[in-house]
């Protein structure tokens, strides 16, 4: 598993892993087949930095590791793909039909879902969104202004449109106890209600 801000319910987890699945394989087929998906169109940060053989490999990762027992902490390459995956998926989710959405879903208790609402996603799950900082905005800062901000060296490098060095996607262990106390019960309540057309419920009002 990813250690997201939040613990991941069924929900997200089912969420993001048909997210990456779909950029996989959408990714996958036009590579068999020498047909480029439009990447740009559909991840268009993560195309400065990504070719489509590489985004499709560094996904299949972050599937492994979402299904992992053990709890990884992942680098700002890593959340710039899982933000834009997330994205591509919540905007042909939300588009599709109802039966197009349980296909997606699954029949089960997530078919009451019929809206995925991107933006309290990445607020409740994801610690920031350095990644998706403007190349003038981080270049105004300045080194040491970076450091105080705590802006990684990988935001800089995808703010300049860099691909990443092998250092940039390493996974790291995260000891059981700092994921204890990060994923403590959160008294907020659940974020899936099957009354509720919307996940995360009760942020549609």
């Amino acid at each position: 598993m990813i250690l997201f801000m939040r613990r991941p319910d069924r929900a997200f987890r089912t969420i993001i892993e048909r997210a990456l699945e779909g950029m996989r394989d959408l990714l996958a087929e036009s590579i068999r087949w020498d047909e480029p998906v439009d990447w740009p169109d559909a991840c268009p940060t993560s195309a400065r930095c990504f070719s489509p053989e590489s985004a499709r490999d560094e996904i299949e990762r972050l599937i492994a590791t979402l299904r992992d027992d053990e709890v990884f902490q992942v680098t700002d390459y890593h959340w710039l793909l899982l933000y834009e995956c997330l994205a591509y998926f919540c905007e042909v989710f939300n588009d599709a039909d109802a039966p197009t959405r349980r296909a997606y879903l699954g029949d089960g208790e997530l078919a009451s879902i019929d809206f995925i609402d991107l933006e309290t996603l990445v607020e409740v799950f994801f610690w920031d969104t350095d990644f998706l900082f403007a190349t003038k905005s981080l270049d105004e800062l300045g080194t040491d202004g970076r450091a105080m901000m705590g802006i990684s060296d990988e935001a800089f490098g995808i703010a300049h449109g860099l691909a990443p060095h092998r250092d940039d996607l390493v996974l790291g262990r995260v000891q059981p106890e700092i994921v204890a106390r990060t994923w403590e019960d959160d008294e907020s309540g659940p974020l899936f209600d099957p009354r509720s057309p919307h996940y995360p419920a009760g942020f549609d009002e």
